[in-house]
């Protein structure tokens, strides 16, 4: 299995989890509400059926990147539900290298290169390879601007570029003891 395999192994196996205790755990008039609260028009969601209705919720939150905002409102309405997700005391590492340039709103060119790493709790949350490299884009973005836009005395970016390289996430679960 290569890593394209296994990756869209894990997210349906995550997804089949999630929707399964979503059926359980919620009538249709709750996932209505949930909808709303999440600002989705359950109307429009296809299918006729809770199930269905709950699949497509799933993978139009899957299909914007936003699967972590759905797991966290369901963690806030059901906080006793084990959801799927990472245990307490998981932690991602995400490691790679950046390169960032652009033109401050006063024309002045800004450049830089560098390596980083990130480190963050992920306990009972989803997290995939994409929401990795988000984290290393937006990290860059605010490393860029407070070391090198700041320095140089601007307050402000009309122009803004950033390449990611060797992105490497590591998902790191707590000790178990098993004595």
């Amino acid at each position: 299995m290569n890593e394209d395999e296994l990756t869209n192994f894990r997210n349906s196996k995550y997804r089949r989890e999630l929707r399964n205790c979503i059926i359980q755990h919620y009538s249709l008039g709750e996932l209505r509400i949930l909808a709303h609260d999440l600002s989705t028009d359950w109307e429009e969601l296809p299918g006729e059926t809770k199930s269905l209705k709950v699949k497509e919720l799933i993978d139009y939150f899957a299909r914007r990147n936003l699967l972590q905002a759905l797991n966290r409102q369901l963690q806030l309405d059901r906080p006793n539900v084990n959801w799927p997700g990472f245990p307490s005391g998981s932690m991602a590492q995400v490691d790679f290298e950046y390169k960032a340039a652009g033109r401050t709103q006063d024309g002045r060119p800004f450049e830089q290169a560098g390596k980083a790493s990130i480190v963050r709790d992920i306990e009972g949350e989803y997290y995939d390879d994409g929401l990795a490299f988000a984290e290393a884009v937006n990290f860059t973005a605010d490393h860029v601007y407070i070391f090198e836009v700041e320095k140089i005395g601007s307050m402000g970016i009309s122009e803004f570029h950033v390449s990611i390289y060797n992105l490497e996430a590591t998902i790191h679960f707590p000790e178990t003891n098993t004595e």
